[in-house]
């Protein structure tokens, strides 16, 4: 009897415990994976872009400041993520390296511009005193160089600018301090490194979109859109230099198929990108 009711309860328990096993895994949806795979590729594009910014960056930097080892830095990794949005398009989210710089940098590199600017001025004054004849005319502009000059040495206008006061070094003759000739590009980069960052990002990332999204479909009332952003710092010795703006960039299904097909020119496509920063 003891056998009897021993087979008699696993005959019972065995059909219960077959019945609570998990079913077995249903194969995934091929399509599925293969868009998960067209956007790990832009993903990759896009994070090459900012790489490829990231080094031209660092050129303009070196070439604008040669001591600026440590002044400047780029921080982080870029690191994208992309994910379809019903009836949007695909979106894709990029996170970009943070520039940083030294606490140091506004009174650094303000007196080298003070130093250009001030040798500028002495060029003018002395191209007051050869070629200017009417005394009264060069009276005129001569006081108009001295308030330049007295505004530079007091650095009245860069201290507005920047909220830092600085000790500016006297104006000096050439012939006594050489200072060589600083480009517009360079100007611009010592005066907002931040800015030169963002627009050099920008320019990588819409090339990326022109060049590296055609393994995705998006219809023509739809987007690629990117959204950059830089990590912020938690070191209280170094600035984020507005690094928590966004850059949003979109480009348009139709104006992306145009460019594709040859309707209309990378050049005009970089035109229809639009931008914003918020």
């Amino acid at each position: 009897m003891v056998k009897v009711w021993v087979l008699t309860t696993t005959l019972i328990v065995a059909p219960v415990v077959a019945g609570a096993q998990p079913a077995a895994p249903r194969p995934a949806n091929m399509d599925t994976i293969r868009a998960r795979q067209k956007i790990s590729l832009i993903e990759g594009a896009l994070e090459r872009a900012v790489q490829n910014g990231a080094s031209n960056f660092s050129r303009q930097i070196q070439a604008a400041a040669p001591n600026a080892d440590g002044m400047a830095m780029l921080m982080g990794a870029p690191l994208v993520r992309g994910f379809p949005i019903e009836g949007m398009g695909v979106f894709f989210d990029v996170q970009m390296p943070s520039l940083q710089l030294s606490m140091v940098w506004p009174l650094r590199y303000t007196q080298g511009a003070d130093a250009a600017t001030a040798a500028s001025l002495a060029d003018v004054r002395a191209a007051l005193e050869q070629n200017i004849s009417d005394p009264q005319l060069r009276q005129v502009l001569t006081q108009k160089v001295r308030q330049l000059e007295q505004q530079l040495n007091g650095g009245t206008a860069r201290a507005r600018r920047t909220g830092v006061t600085t000790v500016a070094t006297p104006v000096a003759s050439q012939s006594d301090v050489p200072v060589p000739p600083i480009s517009a590009a360079d100007m611009g980069i010592l005066e907002d490194p931040a800015e030169a960052w963002r627009t050099e990002v920008r320019n990588t990332l819409i090339d990326a979109m022109l060049e590296n999204t055609g393994s995705v479909t998006v219809r023509p009332d739809e987007y690629i859109i990117v959204a950059a952003r830089g990590v912020l710092s938690a070191d209280r010795l170094v600035s984020d230099s507005g690094d928590a703006r966004t850059m949003e960039l979109r480009l348009k299904g139709s104006d992306l198929t145009a460019v594709r097909g040859g309707t209309i020119t990378p050049e005009e496509a970089r035109k229809r990108v639009l931008f914003r920063e918020y």
